[in-house]
């Protein structure tokens, strides 16, 4: 017994592959994102503009700790807990979870109270604006929950199970619109300002988290986690003591987190480098935008009551626009591919510690060309219907929404690396090279820094630097990380299938949305021009997936009830 988890008399455990376990995980994902959809965009109907710029700031903070909590920490004790299971130490993969839990515990509370001590110093950084202060504290518990199921998620995760990480994904999800919707509703109809109804969907995050780490919690006390007793028996007691389970997990999971921190530090060097150089664009010139962005300027006079205060506004605004819309489509893609790579984490950790080279290229090859079918048509879809996109989903927000525009146009390109670039993080971690993402993701975040600085000071570029910088920045990232995945294993996966088949479908999808905008917008409302363009590229680009024989035999083997599926695409010579 570990604690409190029940030694199992007859379940066994029950892998899934590589693709079963990513199908798991995406289901939740896009059911995860359509419930954020639910959230993020009456969110921003509800709330007044200024809010918007409060929550924005809030949640930036507390996205590098979170990454520490829920992305760096479950990848350690899945790769330990996965490479323990390949060699029939049960006792030992508990043994993790047993230190795991007390460590990641510690971690979430110190993480809680460094977020709530730091509010008030990076509020008076970017900006001296403390509207965002409720909404930071009331954030910060998240942090110590959050620990809670990365406990839980990456044992599950090491033992193959995708299943137990989705569900606790759809929960939290569900808390956060439930609450965090009606909360912001009531808060604002009772006549409280901007800084509470930040705070009151704020709180609808805290929660939904709260109810995801119980979920977990309750789950592996009532179910277990599959070992039979038999097992554990002819394994016998752990070959490592805790202190020695302890040291191997800090050794790997320090690089891990720190890779973690510095991939998501992006939106904390967002929020700090570009409102202060907006902030020091408008003070030095602020009739540029009362001339350049007129109906902006126009909005916000009747919000504030000095100009001073107007000045200040601005950059929350413009800041608003761009992480609250443009980067909150920009980020769907990636998320949903990042499953890609922690799917695979698992089987990978063992076919390549089991010197299993061809099996490994297998699941490489799988992994790339499956990210590539869906971040590439995406990400040029993007680019190509962005200003369309932002005003259907933000029809209420027009001056926001073309603000957005060009920093969206350009991010559907960088869309494209970024989300490549996730699962590839996984894949090194999972052979053994967690510290290379680390230099990388650290060399790129540097760039970013430096072009944010430059970019966004332009009055010409203003907010779209952040957006360049974003695009450059995961462009350096994701090439360097192939060059080093492909230097370490010796194995080098098929370019043509990977990335250029996928690259010139994604193409025609990109283009046929762009010229089917182009012309049913002189016939038909931009919303429904938009919803009819992304319809055509859809069809344009499954068109070509099939005539290119994109998609492989195993791919299709590898879902369920996969030889079936496989047998109907061979008779239409779908599959290559």
């Amino acid at each position: 017994m570990v604690g409190s988890v029940e030694l199992s008399k007859k379940n066994k455990n029950k892998k899934q592959s590589f693709l079963e376990g990513a199908a798991v995980l995406l289901m939740a994902t896009a059911l995860v994102k359509v419930l954020g959809a639910f959230f993020k965009i009456p969110l921003n109907w509800f709330m007044e503009d200024l809010a918007i710029g409060y929550f924005s700031t809030a949640y930036n903070l507390y996205l590098p700790i979170y990454a520490v909590a829920l992305a760096g920490m479950p990848v350690a004790v899945c790769r330990m807990v996965s490479s323990f299971v390949a060699k029939e130490r049960y006792t030992d993969a508990r043994q993790v979870l047993k230190v795991a839990r007390i460590m990641f515990l510690v971690i979430g509370i110190v993480g809680t109270l460094s977020v709530m001590l730091a509010a008030k110093p990076y509020l008076n950084y970017i900006g001296k604006n403390q509207g965002a202060f409720a909404a930071i504290l009331v954030l910060a518990p998240c942090l110590f929950f959050c620990c809670v199921m990365s406990t839980y998620r990456g044992y599950y995760e090491g033992l193959c199970n995708m299943t137990p990480t989705a569900i606790s994904q759809v929960i939290e999800a569900l808390g956060k619109v439930v609450v965090g919707l009606s909360l912001v509703w009531v808060v604002r109809r009772l006549g409280y300002g901007p800084e509470y109804q930040a705070a009151a969907a704020m709180f609808g995050i805290m929660l939904g988290t709260a109810c995801g780490a119980a979920y977990l919690r309750i789950r592996i006390w009532r179910s277990g986690d599959g070992f039979t007793k038999e097992q554990l028996i002819l394994c016998g007691p752990p070959q490592e003591s805790r202190k020695a389970t302890f040291k191997a997990l800090v050794i790997f999971a320090v690089p891990v987190i720190i890779g973690s921190l510095v991939n998501q530090a992006g939106g904390l060097v967002d929020t700090m480098t570009i409102q202060r150089r907006l902030t020091d664009l408008v003070q030095q010139n602020p009739a540029y935008f009362q001339e350049n962005f007129s109906e902006m300027w126009a909005y916000l006079s009747q919000e504030t009551t000095s100009l001073e205060e107007l000045k200040a506004a601005i950059p929350t605004y413009f800041y608003g626009s761009y992480n609250g819309f443009a980067f909150s489509i920009y980020n769907l893609v990636p998320t949903i591919t990042s499953v890609l790579g922690v799917s695979a984490l698992p089987i990978i950790t063992a076919c390549y510690t089991a010197g299993k080279k061809e099996e490994t290229k297998t699941t490489l090859e799988a992994v790339f060309r499956i990210t590539s079918l869906a971040a590439m048509p995406a990400g040029f879809g993007i680019a190509a219907l962005s200003g369309g996109v932002l005003h259907l989903l933000y029809s209420n927000k027009p001056i926001m929404a073309d603000i957005a525009t060009p920093t969206l146009t350009v991010l559907g390109f960088a869309v494209v690396f970024s989300a490549l670039s996730m699962p590839m993080t996984n894949l090194l971690q999972a052979v053994g090279k967690e510290r290379v993402p680390v230099i990388n993701m650290f060399i790129g975040t540097v760039i970013k820094i430096a072009l944010n600085y430059w970019l966004v000071g332009k009055y010409s570029v203003n907010i779209t630097g952040g957006a360049i910088s974003t695009l450059v920045c995961y462009a350096f990232i994701c090439v360097a990380d192939y060059i080093c995945l492909v230097h370490y294993t010796g194995i080098r996966p098929n370019f043509m299938a990977a990335f250029i088949k996928p690259l010139f479908a994604a193409a025609l999808c990109g283009i046929a949305a762009w010229a089917g905008n182009g012309l049913l917008i002189r016939v038909l409302p931009q919303s429904l021009s938009t919803v009819f363009s992304i319809g055509i590229g859809a069809v344009v680009y499954l068109i070509a997936v099939f005539l290119l024989k994109i998609i492989t035999k195993n791919d299709v083997f590898m879902l369920p009830k996969g030889e079936k599926i496989a047998k109907v695409l061979e008779k239409f010579h779908f599959i290559g």
